[in-house]
Parts: C-alpha cells; structure tokens; sequence
C-alpha cells in the first residue's frame, strides 16, 4: 500500500489536525507520543483531541496540544475546565450530532480517528475534514478518505502501541524506519491545584507525601488482569518492612478491591479511590515505586519516569508494556496469550494471572528499589 504522495506538503504550515482519541486512560496516555511527532515535523500544526470525561485530564498542560474537546457522557456528567461538547444525562445521539457540528465548524485539514469504534467513524466520517484518516482494518469504510495499513505491514516484528502510532505517521509522510528508541515518550503533566489536593488526600488516608511511598493498584478491568487480593497484601507488608508506606490506588468502583488488599495486611496502608485523574497524576508523581495489574495508571506512571513493576495476565505485555521508562514485567508465558481478556476460555480460572507468584513480584520490586544490589535479589525474596 503506497503512501500518499507530497501529504505532509499540502498540510501547510499550519494545519487544523483532530484526533479522535475518545477511551481510556492508558491509550489516551500513549497517543502523547504521536501529538509531539506531528508537531516535531510540522512546528505549526495546532492539535486538538476528542477524548471523554474524565481522560481529558491526562492532556492537561501538554504543550503540543491545542485543546482537549472533552465528550460527555451519561457515565460522567460532570464539568471541566477543557472545552466540552455536549449535555450531561441527554441521549448519547445527541452528544455525537453536537461533537460532529463543532468539528465542522472548526474546518480541520486532518480528521484522524484512533479509535475505531462506530461512534468515532461516525464522528470522522461526518466532520467535513479535509483528510478522514482511519486504518484498513476498521469498519465503517465510508468514514474515510485516507486509510493507514495494519501497523503489522509496516514493521512485521512484535510492536509496542506507541509504535504502531507512529508508524502511521511515517507512513503518511512517506518513511519507513524501524528503531524508535530516539521517539518521544509519552508525558503527563501534573497541575498545581490538583497537586495541592491530592496533597491532602494522602493525609487525610494516613500517609505523608515528603516520606517514601509506594502505590500499588490492586484493580483491573477483567479477572484475567487481576491478581490475587492476598499475595497483593503479603507484596505490600514486604515492602512496608522496607520503611515504604503503601497507597493503595483505584477507582470509586473499585473501592472493595482496595479494601481486600488493606484487611488482608498486617501494616497500614492508605486508601485512596477518591482521586480525580490529575490528582493520580499527582500521587504517583512522587511515588518510589508503582506496583500493579496492566492497566492505565501503569502508563501514567511510567510516563512521570517512575519505576514501574506491571502484572501481565491475558494482555499482550509487548504491545502494552510501559514506554521508555525504567520498568519489570512480570508474566509467565502461556500459549494461549494474548487473548482478548473478557474471560478465561481455556482454563477454568485465568492461570496466566494466578500463576504469578510471591517471590516473582518480590524480585522485580527489589530489581527496581535496589538497583546495585542484584546479586542478592532473588535470594532474598525467595526467603521473604
């Protein structure tokens, strides 16, 4: 499939690009990387993204995008600061005909859907942009005008998702590379006041922000991401033995699953499932270490250069594993990985999450921590 000819030159100096970026966290997070490319070819180029509440967050104060068009929805009716289409609790039809006429008005040279959804086909294909890029693997070919190949054309080897962005992005300017270790990374960008309150969060939960934490987020979507509750707790009193305290991160929903982990510990650990996204940003901002499933905060804090040790489970670790950040994965290999992850459909229970043991976790925690003291690291989480 043949690039199209002299693209990047009939752009412009300055083009109006949309990127329609609308779910979750961690692909919100790893789309940071594309934004600063574009930019870093075309210095002019004003980016907006179409992203939902409440991960517009994720794109606060990053310098390479304009604005984030925050989509509303009837999940998460409330306000932001960023510009917002749409009313909280109306039908979800509605809010796409008032996305689609904002886009129009707007006059985008790029429309460029990178979620693939029929909504986000919908909203490409109805925009009036110039370009209605989507990739020959998505449905609703009408949506578009410009296709990008399978990314697995591209470059045949195993590929990060960040990778597979960018290759998109040479291939519309007409460049075939391999190497991306000198590409941007993704970024976040904490804010002032959500600092401030996140700030007072961890107090009110019973942890000092200036003494060395660890954040440990215990959920995950799907069961087949999701570690056991009790060896999450054995992990975290291992760590606080280390004079580390623990915070215990997730969502509102996920509430139960926190407090699984924290009744099972014999130290204290702070709960804290009441953080608006930015004041997660803040949290991990700081952390010593984040331990947790494969899941978005992962790549929030692997984008703030934390130390990372991620679980992988039923996910494709190669595709999802955290980016250009100091990082262990943990994963024993099964041959029916990766799957989709809705549920085990091989075993009677996810064996590819349950077979990860104490001592695993253990050893990549230490790898991290501890970085010149590899020589002892297996032994002594073996003897914890």
């Amino acid at each position: 499939m043949k690039s199209p000819e002299g693209f990047i030159e009939r752009l412009g100096a300055s083009p109006k690009i949309l990127l329609i970026r609308l779910r979750s966290l961690g692909d919100v997070v790893l789309m940071t990387p594309l934004a600063e490319s574009i930019r870093r070819t075309c210095p002019g180029a004003q980016i907006d993204v179409a992203v939902e509440f409440p991960f517009n967050e994720v794109l606060a104060g990053n310098p390479f995008i304009r604005r984030s068009i925050t989509l509303q929805s009837k999940k998460n009716p409330h306000s932001t600061n960023s510009p917002s289409v749409g009313q909280p609790g109306r039908e979800s039809s509605l809010l796409r005909r008032q996305a689609i006429w904002n886009f129009r008005q707007e006059k985008y040279d790029v429309v460029w859907n990178l979620h693939g959804g029929a909504t986000s086909a919908w909203m490409c294909g109805l925009s009036g942009g110039r370009w209605r890029i989507g990739c020959t693997q998505f449905r609703n070919r009408w949506a578009y005008n410009l296709r990008v190949p399978d990314s697995r054309d591209l470059l045949p080897r195993p590929h990060h998702t960040v990778e597979r962005l960018l290759l998109w992005w040479d291939w519309l300017r007409g460049v075939h590379r391999t190497d991306f270790s000198d590409d941007p990374s993704p970024q976040v960008f904490p804010q002032a006041e959500p600092r401030r309150t996140a700030r007072t969060k961890m107090h009110q939960a019973g942890l000092d922000p200036d003494r060395p934490y660890v954040v440990i987020q215990a959920a995950a979507v799907f069961a087949t991401k999701e570690w056991m509750a009790d060896r999450f707790a054995t992990v975290a009193d291992f760590l606080s033995a280390k004079e580390f305290q623990i915070a215990l991160t997730g969502s509102s929903g996920e509430t139960s699953k926190l407090r699984a982990v924290q009744s099972r510990m014999k130290n204290h650990a702070a709960l804290l499932s009441n953080l608006g996204v930015q004041e997660l940003i803040a949290v991990l901002e700081k952390a010593s270490l984040y331990l947790g499933n494969d899941s978005g905060p992962a790549h929030i804090a692997a984008a703030l250069k934390r130390p990372t040790v991620v679980l992988f489970g039923s996910s494709n670790s190669a595709a999802w594993a955290p980016w250009h950040a100091p990082s262990v994965i943990v994963q024993n290999h099964f041959e029916c990985n990766p799957c989709p992850g809705y549920k085990c459909l091989v075993y009677n229970e996810p064996e590819c999450i349950k077979s990860i043991t104490v001592p695993q976790v253990q050893a990549a925690v230490l790898k991290l921590l501890f970085p010149n003291r590899e020589e002892s690291i297996h032994a002594e989480a073996v003897r914890s």
